[in-house]
């Protein structure tokens, strides 16, 4: 029997029984990733399960086979700067001067900025992306004069 959630956010934590189901279940999923995937309920009836939706099961299974607990949050499509800089790890002033100079498109919406979502995530692999090569400079810098790395 599962306990009552105080809220949808509270973490579920798996049992022993559960943590071993959801490896087995791992096992006979991970031939389906990133594929749409027909299902079969007991009860009769067939439906189809979006890709991304079998890749997120993936991830709640594996959580769960480690024992951890798993919890939810659904994340707006468009974000205010508080919540984009939550997402980055950045400060809200950085994010704002990053939109003024064009880096990250926003725009105004009831005298908030706001920033798509999509437009959130491209930034930061673009962060990324410059800070691994970087790290590729600096690596190389260091095994020019011979540093040991």
């Amino acid at each position: 029997m599962m306990p009552a959630l105080q809220t949808p956010r509270d973490p579920i934590i798996p049992s022993d029984q559960d943590s071993l189901l959801a490896r087995e279940a791992i096992n006979r999923l991970s031939p389906h990733i990133g594929k749409c995937l027909r299902v079969r309920p007991p009860d009769g009836g067939e439906f189809e399960l979006p890709a991304v939706a079998v890749h997120l099961l993936e991830r709640v299974l594996t959580h769960m086979a480690s024992g951890r607990a798993v919890s939810f949050e659904s994340t707006p499509r468009e974000l205010e700067v508080h919540e984009a800089a939550r997402v980055l790890g950045v400060s809200c002033s950085y994010l704002n001067t990053q939109i003024d100079s064009g880096n990250l498109a926003g725009t105004m919406a009831g005298g908030k900025r706001r920033i798509r979502l999509e437009d959130v995530i491209a930034f930061r692999e673009s962060i990324d992306a410059r800070r691994h090569e970087d790290l590729d400079l600096l690596s190389n810098q260091a095994q020019d004069l011979g540093m040991g790395y």
